[in-house]
């Protein structure tokens, strides 16, 4: 499974506001050496246009240790952690 996809699935697991509060986190993410993504890229995009615009801004490892903070900030921590655990053994989330 690609990062990609594992980023999606991760994503279609967040109801409706669990996923605007996500997009709302990154959007204030701040990392050093990264410019966080620019507001508008963000406010109506699907999860699918969300994961291209964390890859395409951040790169592929990074953009799992910006959700994995992302969604530890939302007390999704359950969560995180099956992310961080599918991206190093690169397997579904599940």
């Amino acid at each position: 499974m690609t990062v990609a996809e594992l980023l999606l699935d991760c994503l279609q697991q967040l109801n409706k506001d669990e996923f605007r509060i996500f997009k709302w986190h990154l959007k204030q993410h701040k990392l050093e050496g990264y410019k966080p993504i620019a507001p508008f890229y963000l406010e109506d995009a699907e999860r699918t246009e969300t994961v291209s615009k964390m890859i395409a801004n951040y790169t592929e490892d990074v953009a799992v240790t910006v959700a994995v903070a992302v969604l530890k900030k939302q007390q999704m921590n359950d969560l995180a952690q099956k992310l961080s655990i599918a991206h190093q053994g690169d397997c579904e989330i599940t």
